[in-house]
């Protein structure tokens, strides 16, 4: 049972997709909609900003000019021509070559690997965990590949920051919805990867996103809230309460 550190979604699903397990599945923590926006973004986020070529070169350029000499209109055509292609040549576009994008034969195999499950709400994550998670077997093209031949996984992305609105984001709500995870894991005798992403679309705003979530101090129970500033109140990390189950890489 490990955590793995990626605060990109992009970049933890290509580890996942990069990784040798025979089988994942993959628990996201949010809507499909929600993950695949998140995952555009990440995407476009790492796209390169490469200038626009000139659609015709210097000599060209120069011809056209003693061409259109003789004739005052065709030279003042021509001038404003120029104009608006140096205007263009000054443009910028993006260009994305990612990974994650090709239409690679590897990309495609490895991809089939990996079931992807939706659970929006705590109580959909501990459903699954409890009842319906069962371990993917592979398929029979799937067998023979030298590359995926490790363990099967179960990775789950952002399982803390799915408490973190609620009154559950104590050690108490914590603790029930790690147990059931390591349970489940257990069961299926498969890995177990937890992954606190941040979200793109959040901008600079999103205390409780990405890898610093670990640092956040917490209530012991559910009925507590942190912001209430009620005296006495005891809290603990949450590094410390999911350290109980997990290993930080």
């Amino acid at each position: 049972m490990s955590i793995a550190t990626f605060d990109s979604v992009v970049e933890f699903t290509q580890h996942l997709l990069q990784s040798d397990a025979s089988t994942v599945t993959l628990i996201v923590c949010s809507t499909r909609e929600a993950f695949i926006e998140e995952l555009y973004a990440d995407i476009q986020a790492q796209s390169i900003v490469v200038p626009r070529e000139q659609s015709s070169s210097p000599a060209e350029e120069v011809q056209e000019e003693s061409e259109h000499a003789e004739n005052y209109r065709g030279e003042n055509n021509e001038e404003e021509r120029e104009e608006d292609e140096e205007e263009d040549s000054h443009e910028e576009e993006r260009e994305n070559n990612h990974w994650m994008l090709s239409n690679t034969l590897e990309l495609l195999s490895r991809s089939e690997r990996i079931r992807v499950v939706f659970c929006p709400a705590i109580e959909h994550l501990r459903a699954y965990l409890g009842g319906s998670f069962r371990r993917r077997r592979a398929q029979d093209g799937q067998e023979g590949n030298k590359l995926c031949q490790g363990d099967a996984m179960l990775a789950i992305v952002n399982l803390v920051s799915l408490h973190s609105s609620t009154v559950e984001f104590s050690a108490q709500g914590l603790s029930r919805t790690a147990a059931l995870a390591v349970e489940a894991a257990a069961r299926e005798q498969v890995r177990l990867v937890l992954c606190e992403c941040k979200s793109t679309l959040d901008g600079e705003d999103g205390r409780g996103y990405g890898s610093g979530i670990w640092d956040v101090q917490v209530p012991l129970l559910n009925s507590i809230s942190v912001e209430e500033g009620l005296p006495g109140v005891k809290t603990i990390q949450v590094k410390q309460v999911i350290r109980k189950w997990f290993r930080f890489d």
